[in-house]
């Protein structure tokens, strides 16, 4: 994370940064947030940010005391102070202090951090494998801060050198942790259509416009990841991501697809 971080109208130093304990994101878990990439201060899908932003704020009983227009003008002010063109922003909303650690009050606390995009490698194609979890995010329509779960999870998806842990529930796939999932069948391809949050990228995806790509969001069953051609996931730090294994189990032929390198050629040039 970078050293200037914006909390509730201030720029301040990240290790003199501060939240009172009686703070309902701390206490209860009562919090939003969003994530996105900029490259030379500019995200050509910002706007998507900003309404999946409001969307969870909305769902949530949150509110900013910011438009849209100035939250733009406090990110491009918080990369001037981290003297930085390029970076990931993470806008974090909490229901704010509570004198009796449940009550929300009418003020919302605000947090927006910086962080440095890592060098991309170069050689092969980035890849990696998920393993499966039978579980359903509580509200999965908003961007929560609740992640207990896969946080819960990390020792077991770092010992399986995975990459996210995929859920699923009552026999049918919803999404990663923190990724969108796409399974490819005979050239169609396919994502979950409920009980997911319905990322930025994804978005991308549904809307590319390739004669060649059949992309539709349905309902998708545990047994069609397996039996996939090839599967891959999305979010804003991955792009398009090629999944080779679940669980140990290949996919497809093990390789990234011919269809998910396709997509890759339109989606991950940002």
């Amino acid at each position: 994370m970078l050293n200037t971080v914006f909390f509730n109208g201030s720029y301040t130093n990240l290790d003199q940064f501060y939240v009172h304990g009686t703070d309902l994101g701390l206490q209860r878990g009562y919090g939003i947030f969003d994530f996105m990439k900029l490259i030379n201060r500019q995200n050509p899908w910002i706007d998507w940010y900003m309404d999946r932003l409001h969307n969870s704020m909305r769902i949530a009983g949150l509110s900013l005391p910011y438009n849209e227009t100035q939250l733009i003008e406090i990110i491009d002010d918080l990369l001037t102070a981290n003297q930085v063109k390029n970076a990931y922003i993470k806008i974090v909303v909490t229901a704010g202090y509570s004198e009796d650690g449940y009550s929300m009050t009418s003020k919302n606390n605000v947090f927006i951090f910086a962080m440095p995009i890592p060098a991309k490698g170069s050689g092969s194609i980035h890849q990696g494998m998920l393993i499966s979890d039978e579980y359903r995010r509580d509200i999965p329509t908003i961007k929560s801060t609740n992640y207990m779960r896969s946080c819960m999870l990390h020792p077991k998806i770092k010992a399986a050198r995975a990459v996210d842990v995929l859920y699923h529930w009552d026999g049918y796939v919803s999404e990663a942790s923190r990724c969108n999932i796409f399974v490819v069948k005979d050239n169609a391809v396919r994502t979950p259509d409920k009980h997911i949050l319905k990322g930025v990228t994804r978005r991308r995806v549904l809307n590319i416009q390739d004669p060649n790509i059949s992309v539709s969001e349905s309902s998708i069953r545990i047994e069609d990841v397996f039996n996939a051609d090839e599967i891959f996931i999305t979010s804003s730090t991955k792009g398009i991501m090629p999944i080779v294994a679940i669980d140990g189990k290949s996919i497809g032929d093990g390789q990234p697809g011919v269809i998910t390198q396709s997509l890759m050629q339109h989606i991950n040039i940002f």
